[in-house]
């Protein structure tokens, strides 16, 4: 069932990282959208350490440069 499936978000600070955030909290969906100064997705190592101890089964990139 989708809604046990717990999803990161990347850049969830942005505007489009927050309405998924809303969204996803309307339909009960389990989800991390960690700061960029707690995973900062620049460093690969870092990033690849994080998703493999949270082990989410969906991720979704909402990070850009404006």
């Amino acid at each position: 069932m989708i809604k046990d499936n717990l999803w990161l978000i990347l850049g969830g600070s942005g505007q489009i990282g927050r309405s998924l955030q809303s969204l996803l909290q309307q339909v009960e969906i389990k989800f991390e959208a960690p700061s960029s100064k707690l995973l900062d997705i620049r460093d690969f190592e870092s990033t690849k350490n994080y998703v493999l101890t949270v082990r989410p089964d969906v991720i979704i990139n909402c990070a850009g440069w404006t």
